[in-house]
């Protein structure tokens, strides 16, 4: 289905003017609750901003407009509104502090600086936070951090946030660090490490059913997980579980593989390669296309929606020649839970933290105090399916492609995995076609199938047109 332009109320409206500081700044300190809501929103735009949305802060009291200058602070996304940001991390108010970490989490680059400082801080829900920050990090400097952390840590929560991290990153040199927290929170269950072969069983049949590969480094993340799905089918032992799991009782393997992935993503993550599909990518595929033919791209794992949507409105905002062409995209995951997700098309604030405020006044319509449904004839215009990549059998029927976004699946595979499913995508090109890979993973060191193609906003990996 094409793309729809803008939803039919917009059609005819004029353009707004540009918002005039002075008297955005004014309605901000003095305006009605509408006022200074939609001033707190306008004031994400405009230079200078952040001292008068942090002093807005410390003065607010309507927990809406605080919601919109946080999130203000997020889209602004610099050291300044960083710096705007940590006080509030100790407020006395929980959902203050929350919302002052949902915004460090929206612009964690911009963070990054200030980790060190906050897994220091003397305040446990703080040195949690910073874990989370730790997350997105290069896996050399994540495993510095966290290893460091979990030789002095005392907070049994604190240290569970920093094992996920090191759990994610699978290096085997966090082994002994992991095992002398093991030793000193050894009553702690979400602590402690699963029985050897339990391990090995499980994890043999998760690579069987997903080719993601687990090692001994990542323990704790498998058993936090085997846990938690033993506490909901009320399994009494392990051996209950994994024969519930092998007989594939009322579902449990979609629902064991859907445990196991990671569905944390926000729209317009990494916009840098949503620049380089519309000033680079796509002026390339228009080589071989003529207008009103179609342009498929591809989002795998699409998790729960954001990056097949934030294609779509990237395209409608930024592209144009949106309406000459008919643009196909498809989002595909393993996770069923996901995908159904996905089609709702119903998402949160934190998710919509890095969109303009005229993108989301567009292309979403609020559904209740802190949910946002994006609109029908968009969501009707990005199709849903399951696809485990690693199999031919799965990818293949779903054509081929002139751009593939495949972000930061890969780096959970084994070799022999990584292997297949870059194969597998390959085919899933046109001759000539692009895949973006995350900004951690090279597929120069996967498969010599693809040519690297380095543009001015990311380096990409094309299918030889030959």
């Amino acid at each position: 289905m094409p793309l729809i332009r803008k939803p039919p109320a917009e059609a005819s409206g004029s353009p707004a003017s540009a918002p005039d500081a002075a008297a955005v700044f004014a309605a901000l300190a003095r305006g009605t609750d509408d006022e200074r809501w939609s001033a707190a929103r306008a004031a994400a735009d405009l230079p200078g901003s952040v001292p008068a949305l942090e002093d807005a802060l410390r003065r607010e009291r309507s927990s809406v407009v605080r919601e919109a200058v946080f999130s203000a602070l997020a889209r602004i996304a610099t050291t300044q509104s960083v710096e705007a940001l940590l006080p509030f991390l100790r407020s006395d108010d929980a959902s203050i502090r929350t919302e002052a970490s949902d915004a460090l989490l929206a612009m964690k680059d911009v963070a990054w600086p200030y980790i060190e400082k906050l897994l220091r801080d003397p305040d446990a829900d703080i040195r949690t936070l910073a874990c989370s920050l730790v997350r997105d990090m290069p896996g050399e400097v994540a495993v510095h951090l966290c290893c460091a952390l979990l030789d002095s840590e005392a907070d049994p929560n604190v240290c569970a946030a920093a094992v996920e991290v090191l759990a994610e990153v699978g290096e085997s040199s966090t082994l002994p660090v992991l095992e002398r927290c093991a030793q000193r929170f050894s009553d702690t269950p979400f602590l402690t490490f699963a029985i050897q072969d339990e391990f090995r069983r499980l994890c043999e049949f998760l690579y069987r059913r997903t080719g993601m590969t687990f090692t001994e480094a990542k323990r704790y993340y498998v058993e936090r997980r085997v846990i938690e799905r033993m506490t909901t089918t009320e399994s009494s032992s392990f051996e209950t579980y994994f024969a519930r799991l092998r007989a594939d009782l009322q579902g449990e393997v979609e629902q064991f593989v859907n445990a196991f992935t990671i569905n944390e993503t926000y729209f317009y993550r990494e916009e840098h390669q949503l620049a380089c599909l519309t000033s680079e990518l796509l002026p390339e595929r228009l080589k071989v296309k003529k207008p009103g033919e179609t342009i498929r791209i591809w989002s795998v794992p699409c998790s729960t929606g954001e990056e097949p949507y934030s294609i779509a409105i990237w395209l409608l905002e930024n592209w144009r020649y949106v309406d000459q062409y008919d643009i196909e995209i498809v989002g595909s995951d393993i996770d069923t839970d996901a995908i159904a997700l996905a089609r709702a098309g119903a998402y949160g604030k934190r998710a919509l933290t890095r969109l303009p405020p005229q993108v989301v006044g567009k292309y979403f319509a609020a559904s209740g105090a802190d949910s946002w449904q994006i609109m029908d004839d968009l969501r009707a215009s990005v199709s849903f399916t399951r696809v485990n990549i690693v199999e031919r059998a799965e990818t293949k029927p779903h054509g081929q492609f002139d751009v593939i976004f495949c972000r930061n699946v890969l780096i959970y595979f084994d070799d022999l995995s990584r292997r297949t499913a870059a194969e597998n995508l390959f085919e899933n090109l046109y001759p000539g076609g692009f895949i973006c890979l995350g900004h951690t993973e090279s597929m120069s060191r996967i498969s010599p199938l693809f040519d690297v193609a380095r543009f001015s906003d990311a380096i990409v990996y094309q299918r030889p047109a030959r």
